[in-house]
This record gives C-alpha cells, sequence and structure tokens, in this order.
C-alpha cells in the first residue's frame, strides 16, 4: 500500500457537481490506510490514524488526529 501525503483538498458540494480546491498545508508525514470524517455541524474535516513510515521502510501505527478548519490543519492535543 503507498504512503500519500494531502497537498491538496477538494471539496465537493452537495447541491452540485462543484469541485472547490481549498488551499492549506499537508498535516502530516505520508500516510496510508487514514479514516477521514466530515463534521458537518462544525464545518470541519477530521483525519485519524493510518500508517506511517517508520526506519527502514517499516510501517509505524499513527495514532493522531488532525483538524481542517478555517483553511489550515492542526493536530489535535489529547485532554
Amino acid at each position: 500500500m503507498a504512503l500519500v501525503q494531502i497537498t491538496l483538498l477538494i471539496l465537493v458540494g452537495r447541491a452540485a457537481s462543484l469541485w472547490i480546491p481549498v488551499a492549506g498545508t499537508a498535516p502530516s508525514p505520508p500516510r496510508s490506510g487514514a479514516v477521514a470524517a466530515y463534521d458537518e455541524k462544525r464545518g470541519r474535516l477530521l483525519l485519524f490514524g493510518g500508517y506511517a513510515e517508520g526506519a527502514g521502510g517499516a510501517r509505524d501505527v499513527v495514532n493522531d488526529l488532525w483538524i481542517f478548519e478555517d483553511g489550515a490543519w492542526r493536530c489535535a492535543q489529547p485532554a
């Protein structure tokens, strides 16, 4: 499975076939197997976990939560 880094985020409008590029910074090192969900109430995208490339090409599990909000990514800090 290839590792990918999010460098372009495109939002799709529900009412029409409208693709809107959204500028932002990459959230983390490249990863695979992450899960994303859109928080409609707060208008933000959540990206959780997956695998990152570790030393010697090993796949390390990442257990982090990134939030794309107001045009920027930030890592959510545990409470």
